[in-house]
Order: structure tokens, then C-alpha cells, then sequence
């Protein structure tokens, strides 16, 4: 991923990614294991619903967007309904002394007054073509 390789802990640009969304992690350690810091990122993530909470209507709304403090966009990310793709990089960034990972979903989500998921039985809406693996639906 060309964003991963330029270890810079900030988001590419949105131009540079249309309809994309992206999640970024470091951990100020070079040559960090690339397993263990995409394992970090993932549980730093998805963690942001235990801390911080959607409320129960599930929406993404203006409210839990804006909350000082209280992020939970990386989260509604990775969990973004309509999302169907995902591709992430980790690379080891000598010069800026971590380890850098990238993430991005397709389409992108985080769409406000939206739903995040619509709640039901896991694969009960697996589109033609795809097949039920661990309670998602896998191409």
C-alpha cells in the first residue's frame, strides 16, 4: 500500500482514495512484529465500542461523531455495513522509528444519520456468490 510506505502517521488524502475509508495505527518501535501491531490496531479499534459505546439506535450520528475525547470512528469503520472491502499494509518505518499500518474499507462508511449494521442473524443477508465464514459474509 503506497500510504503505508510513506511512514507518516497521518491519513492519505481523501482525493487520493474516493469512496475509500481509512483506519491508521503506529507503535513507536522500527521493526515491531507486523503481525502483533496489525493485532493492536484491530483490538485499538475495534475497542473504541466498549469504551465509548454507539448508543441503541445505532446510527452514526453527529453526536457520537463530534464527542471530545470519545472516538469511536475507527470502530463504525471496521463494522460499516455496506463496507466489502478491506485491504491493510504494515510497514516497519526505520527513519521515523515505528511501525506503521494502514487500513482501508470499501466503500467507506461513516456516514452520518446511517445506520452502522443493520442488526439481525449473522450471513442472513450474505449476497448471492458469497458464503458465511465465522459470522460474516466472505467472497
Amino acid at each position: 500500500m503506497k500510504h503505508a510506505k510513506k511512514c507518516r502517521y497521518q491519513h492519505s488524502a481523501p482525493e487520493t482514495r474516493p469512496g475509500i475509508g481509512e483506519n491508521i495505527f503506529q507503535v513507536d518501535i522500527p521493526n515491531f512484529d507486523k503481525t502483533r501491531a496489525a493485532q493492536m490496531a484491530s483490538e485499538l479499534w475495534f475497542g473504541e465500542l466498549k469504551k465509548f459505546g454507539v448508543g441503541q439506535e445505532n446510527k452514526f450520528t453527529a453526536k457520537i461523531r463530534n464527542r471530545p475525547k470519545m472516538p469511536i470512528g475507527h470502530y463504525t469503520q471496521m463494522v460499516w455495513d455496506t463496507t466489502r472491502t478491506l485491504g491493510c499494509a504494515v510497514v516497519g518505518c526505520p527513519q521515523a522509528r515505528m511501525t506503521f499500518a494502514v487500513c482501508n474499507y470499501k466503500p467507506a462508511g461513516n456516514y452520518r444519520e446511517k445506520l452502522i449494521y443493520e442488526k439481525g442473524n449473522p450471513c442472513s443477508k450474505c449476497p448471492h456468490g458469497s458464503r458465511c465464514e465465522q459470522g460474516l459474509c466472505v467472497y
